[in-house]
């Protein structure tokens, strides 16, 4: 397992290139301690979702 810190992960999503204008994705799913929503832009609607609390609020949701 490599552990990967924000910048890394902040530098690896926009050198991906994601067009969201293009509606490419609604939520991102992201595992860990982040800051990927500082990136997002004023006209962006896209959300992120930590895994482990989607994961949980979906397995014991009544």
């Amino acid at each position: 397992m490599v552990d990967t810190d924000s910048e890394a992960l902040n530098t690896w999503f926009v050198k991906q290139g994601y067009n969201t204008q293009d509606m490419e994705f609604d939520v991102v799913y992201v595992n860990g301690d982040n800051n990927l929503e500082n990136l997002r832009k004023d006209e962006e609607t896209w959300k992120l979702r930590l895994i482990e609390e989607e994961f949980l609020r979906r397995m014991f949701e009544v």
